[in-house]
C-alpha cells in the first residue's frame, strides 16, 4: 500500500492473462487480509514483466481500510458488473472475436461474447440476453466448420 497525495493505494501483479478484462476507472470488489471492500482500478501497466508475463495493476484503497504499508499478500479480485461463467472448452476464435455456440430451434447461432476475466477453467463474459439459450461445450469444431459453410454460402 502507497499513500500519495490525497488518496492511498495498492499495487498488485497479476498475471497477464487474469488482466484481460480490466480497465481503468473499473469498479471491483477486492479482498485482502480477511477485509473485502469495493474499489477502483486507478492504473494498468501497459506494459508486461517478462520475467513473470505480470502487469502491474493500481487500485484506488479507501481510507476506511486498515492495510499495512509493505503487505505482502494474495488478494481476490472481483468484478462488479453482471457476468456469466462459461467453460473455456466452450469458447472459441474466429478472427479477432471470441464467440460460443448458443442453440436456437434450428440448431445453433455463433454468438461473439466480451470476456471480462477468467480463472484455470472458464471465462466470465458480459452477460447478453442470448446466453440465456443452451451453449455448446463439445463439438465445436464441427459447428465452426458448418458455420464457415454457411458463411461461403451468401
Amino acid at each position: 500500500m502507497i499513500q500519495e497525495k490525497g488518496g492511498l493505494w495498492l499495487e498488485s501483479e497479476i498475471e497477464v492473462q487474469r488482466t484481460r478484462g480490466l480497465k481503468e476507472g473499473q469498479k471491483v470488489s477486492l479482498s485482502v487480509q480477511n477485509q473485502t471492500f469495493e474499489t477502483t482500478i486507478l492504473q494498468l501497466a501497459p506494459v508486461v514483466n517478462p520475467q513473470n508475463q505480470t502487469r502491474q495493476v493500481r487500485f484506488e484503497i479507501p481510507w476506511s481500510e486498515n492495510i499495512f504499508a509493505g503487505l505482502r499478500d494474495n488478494a481476490e479480485i472481483t468484478l462488479l458488473q453482471p457476468s456469466l461463467k462459461i467453460p473455456k472448452k466452450a469458447v472459441i476464435k474466429i478472427g479477432h472475436s471470441q464467440m460460443v455456440f448458443v442453440q436456437n430451434t434450428q440448431g445453433y447461432d455463433a454468438l461473439a461474447i466480451e470476456i471480462l476475466a477468467e480463472d484455470n477453467e472458464a471465462y466470465f463474459v458480459k452477460a447478453l440476453p442470448q446466453l440465456s439459450h443452451k451453449i455448446a461445450i463439445s463439438g465445436l469444431a464441427i459447428l465452426k466448420n458448418m458455420l464457415g459453410e454457411n458463411e461461403d454460402a451468401e
